[in-house]
C-alpha cells in the first residue's frame, strides 16, 4: 500500500494528539476508539520499505485464523535478555517484522505465558527428556528457526509489568527474544487468559502455520520439524 501526500499529511496531523493523550504499547494494540484504516496508515508511514520503495511487510488484509497473514505487531523487550542483564531500562521495541527482515529465518515461534502458569514453566525449563525451549532452539537455529516468548499476567492473573518479565527471563536464563505483553497483544488469536499459547509464523510470508494452546510439545515440534523438512 502506498500513501499519497495528501494522506500522509492527514494521517499525520491526526495521529499525533492519538499518540500523546494514549500512547500504545506496541503497534498491534486494539483501540476501538481509531478507526482501523487510520491505524493501517499509520504502521504502513513507520513500516520498513525494500529497496524498491515497496512495503517490506506483506500488506493487508490480515487475520488471526491459520492460513492468514498476521498484522505486525510489537512490544517492549530484549532481544538478548541475558546480554542486557534483565534490565527493564534496556528494554526495546521488537517487531514481527524483524523476523521477517531476517533472511536466515524461516519459521517464528511466539510464545504466550503468564507467571501462575506451571505449564509454561515446563515449556522454558525442560523436565526430563523434555528439552527448554533454548534447547529446542539451539536444535534448529542452523535451520532457520527462531522463538520470541511474551509474558502477559502476573502471578495475581493482572497484566505483566516489565519487572515480571525481568524476573521471568532471569529464571530461566534466556537468550532469545522476551517481550512484555500487558496489553495481551496476542489475545487476538486465543481465547482470553490461555496459557501457554503458541503460534508459529512462515516468516517469509508471514502466515499463521499453527495456533494452539495448552502445552503440548509433542505437537508443537512435531509441526515445527514438518516444516524445517519441507
Amino acid at each position: 500500500m502506498r500513501v499519497s501526500q495528501s494522506l500522509r499529511f492527514t494521517v499525520l496531523r491526526l495521529a499525533v494528539p492519538l499518540v500523546t493523550a494514549a500512547p500504545l504499547s506496541g503497534c498491534g494494540s486494539n483501540n476501538a476508539s481509531v478507526p482501523k484504516d487510520l491505524l493501517d496508515a499509520v504502521r504502513a508511514l513507520n513500516r520498513p520499505t525494500g529497496e524498491d520503495g515497496g512495503e517490506s511487510y506483506p500488506s493487508p488484509p490480515y487475520g488471526t485464523t491459520e492460513g492468514a497473514v498476521v498484522q505486525d505487531l510489537c512490544f517492549q523487550g530484549w532481544n538478548d535478555p541475558e546480554k542486557a542483564h534483565f534490565d527493564p531500562a534496556q528494554m526495546t521495541k521488537l517487531c514481527l517484522s524483524d523476523f521477517h527482515a531476517d533472511p536466515d529465518a524461516r519459521l517464528l515461534l511466539i510464545e504466550s505465558c503468564a507467571i501462575w502458569c506451571v505449564a509454561c514453566k515446563f515449556e522454558y525449563a525442560g523436565s526430563g527428556d523434555r528439552p527448554s525451549l533454548e534447547q529446542q532452539l539451539d536444535a534448529r537455529r542452523s535451520k532457520g528457526f527462531r522463538i520470541m516468548g511474551t509474558i502477559f499476567q502476573n502471578g495475581a492473573g493482572g497484566p505483566a509489568a516489565a519487572s515480571d518479565a525481568a524476573q521471568w527471563a532471569s529464571v530461566y536464563s534466556l537468550t532469545f527474544p522476551f517481550a512484555l505483553d500487558s496489553d495481551h497483544q496476542l489475545g487476538l488469536f486465543t481465547s482470553p487468559n490461555v496459557a501457554p499459547f503458541n503460534m508459529l509464523i512462515d516468516t517469509r510470508s508471514m502466515k499463521i502455520v499453527l495456533e494452539l494452546e495448552g502445552d503440548e510439545p509433542a505437537v508443537l515440534f512435531g509441526k515445527v520439524d514438518e516444516f524445517l523438512g519441507q
